[in-house]
């Protein structure tokens, strides 16, 4: 599992990306993955170009949301 180390961030952006809420959810922060899901598919049934921006508001949201594994690690280090 050292591998997937740091990792989390760019996963839950990813999956954001390609559906929003996903990425949270990933994170396991299922509220706010679900708000985002609900939002986008209630956009993208009614009108398309706002859910694209939902799409990017939640990537950037699970990017942020994930824990930064590398600074624990470094902090951890030096004590």
């Amino acid at each position: 599992m050292n591998h997937l180390k740091g990792k989390k961030a760019i996963i839950a952006t990813v999956l954001s990306l390609l559906l929003p809420g996903v990425g949270q959810m990933y994170l396991k922060k299922f509220f706010s993955g679900i708000l985002f899901l609900i939002i986008y598919i209630a956009l993208f049934t009614t009108v398309y170009a706002p859910s694209i921006f939902v799409a990017g508001v939640a990537a950037v949201h699970a990017y942020a949301s994930a824990p930064d594994e590398n600074k624990t690690e470094k902090n951890s280090s030096v004590q």
